[in-house]
């Protein structure tokens, strides 16, 4: 999974700590929700269930820790990762968290850029692990890698193209063997190629570049 619109409730009592959370991860790229107490965030939850939820320890009518136990009556850390930001830091209260569930454990004060890589980090990981997924990754080892031995076997391939496929671990190596020597010049010519794309794709998108 990207984070692209990967979706994010906050919940804290602090407003100020709210809408500065709220700004910038829409700046970069999350959809959040943010609410100031525990009995709203389990709502949400139990309404459609966030791709992370971010959880204060002390807030009113229910307190995070609370909030937490519930949530993991239903949901794993998976399914929903949580990551518990408080000003609490002594060390029974991190275990404790650990021990409910948490997925991680941010004290109070923190930096931004910190907390914004620790949510874009959970994201992916529990993305990767989470079944349907597994799958398609499961299905996509029982196919041949495109590896150094396989590239051999085009003729003339291009730097940037072998590069490419060895990161990519492109699997239609039969349709990249019928590109023209032109193509491949073409394609080697043009500036890095960029984005997240899915393997069966990838063939037809790149020859596209490559034949503009």
């Amino acid at each position: 999974m990207t984070v692209t619109h990967a979706s994010v409730l906050v919940a804290d009592d602090d407003p100020l700590l709210r809408s500065l959370l709220e700004y910038k991860l829409n700046q970069c790229g999350f959809s959040v929700i943010a609410v100031a107490d525990g009995e709203q965030a389990l709502d949400l939850v139990r309404d459609k269930v966030p791709d992370l939820l971010v959880l204060d320890c002390m807030m009113p009518v229910l307190d995070g820790t609370t909030v937490l136990r519930q949530i993991r009556e239903n949901h794993s850390p998976v399914d929903l990762p949580v990551i518990m930001l408080t000003a609490r830091r002594e060390e029974i209260d991190i275990i404790s968290a650990l021990e409910l569930g948490a997925n991680d454990y941010i004290t109070k004060p923190f930096i931004l850029k910190e907390i914004v890589l620790r949510i874009e980090n959970l994201i992916n990981q529990n993305g990767d692990r989470k079944p349907g997924r597994r799958r398609r990754k499961q299905k996509a080892k029982s196919l041949p890698a495109a590896g150094t031995d396989n590239l051999k076997a085009i003729s003339g391939i291009g730097p940037k193209l072998e590069k490419s496929l060895n990161s990519l671990g492109v699997y239609r190596l039969e349709q990249i063997a019928a590109w023209t020597p032109q193509d491949i010049t073409r394609f080697d010519a043009r500036p890095a190629f960029k984005g997240r794309i899915v393997r069966d794709d990838w063939v037809a998108q790149a020859k596209s570049l490559a034949s503009a």
